[in-house]
């Protein structure tokens, strides 16, 4: 039988309140919790080097984490969450003060995708690099429902402060439509990406030493080489000529749809010959190798259970790493070439 009212321990004696959350007998005086304390010392204060070891690959899994702390793995679990939510508080804006207060910026930008609770989110990943620098600021990643579109590339960009939206003066990016029609209607130098083409070409031609087209595919990139990183204007103008007769002969859908984006913004590929004292990368490789550092995060965390928690992992990556290794269009003896013209 359940018990309706508090019993003395004394005997059946007259039990009355003593403050809000005690009782006391009225025998003999003695008093008691009615909800007794919860055993054992108090939690820790959280601290950030639980996450931090997590986030450096010190601890690769949880259950290692808990192997190493000598407990089970909720309480592991539970250990690094507080650490993840004392990190992210206490570094509110991570990045601003790594970017300059003055001079140019370039926005290196690309995108991925991944499910929350069976939605489908895109991660907008921004690149903030001076005009002269050689090590690009990770800004946070900005979270979006649904495909990479120019919706959340617009949103993504008025994440950044005023200031530093107004000192961005070039893009590097793959090539998406949402991305560089936001390069267009800011009036931003935009440098397409050359692996990205080289690429898209790669996938409809066989250079195999037993391919019977072998030499046609070898020809195609060949070209493709000349008018992306030839220092010689006229000589990329041969190659488009040339890319034109392929164009008209080809009978691969895939291919007809690369060489007539190539031929339709050939000159963007070489915005960083055009522009040299911007020392534009020719490819995003510095965005994709930040990607692939997500990717790594977002496979070893397992899935998120609401996006709060996505974000929070995101931002604390983001204070973590901080920076990436971006540096310009590196040819060899590009300079002596084109003085020599």
């Amino acid at each position: 039988m359940n018990t309706l009212h508090a019993k003395s321990t004394c005997g059946h004696a007259a039990v009355r309140r003593y403050g809000a959350r005690r009782r006391q007998c009225g025998n003999c005086g003695s008093t008691w919790r009615i909800r007794g304390k919860k055993r054992g010392r108090k939690a820790k204060r959280a601290s950030a080097r639980l996450v931090c070891a997590y986030l450096a690959h010190r601890a690769a899994t949880i259950r290692e984490l808990a192997k190493r702390r000598k407990e089970g793995k909720s309480s592991s679990q539970r250990a690094l969450a507080r650490s993840l939510a004392y990190f992210v508080r206490t570094n509110p804006e991570p990045g601003r003060d790594l970017i300059p207060r003055r001079g140019r910026l370039i926005l290196v930008a690309d995108a991925i995708w991944y499910y929350v609770c069976g939605k489908k989110y895109t991660i907008y990943v921004l690149l903030l690099r001076p005009r002269l620098g050689s090590e690009a600021v990770i800004w946070r990643p900005h979270l979006a429902p649904g495909h990479e579109d120019s919706k959340g590339w617009f949103a993504a960009l008025a994440a950044l402060p005023p200031g530093i939206q107004r000192r961005i003066g070039a893009l590097v990016c793959d090539g998406g439509t949402g991305i560089t029609n936001l390069a267009y209607r800011r009036g931003w130098l935009l440098q397409r990406c050359h692996f990205h083409l080289l690429a898209a070409l790669q996938n409809y031609l066989t250079t195999g030493a037993r391919s019977r087209q072998r030499p046609f595919a070898l020809e195609v990139m060949r070209l493709a080489q000349s008018i992306i990183n030839d220092p010689h204007e006229a000589t990329a103008r041969g190659a488009l000529q040339a890319f034109n007769i392929i164009y008209s002969h080809t009978k691969s859908r895939g291919l007809r749809r690369v060489i007539r984006g190539l031929r339709l913004h050939w000159q963007e590929y070489r915005t960083y010959a055009t522009h040299p004292r911007w020392h534009l990368p020719a490819t995003s490789n510095a965005a994709e190798s930040c990607i692939q550092c997500i990717r790594d995060l977002l496979y070893r965390c397992r899935g998120f259970r609401s996006l709060k928690q996505l974000t929070q992992w995101l931002t604390a990556f983001t204070i973590h790493k901080k920076t990436i290794r971006c540096r310009g269009k590196n040819q060899p003896n590009f300079w002596d070439k084109l003085s020599r013209e």
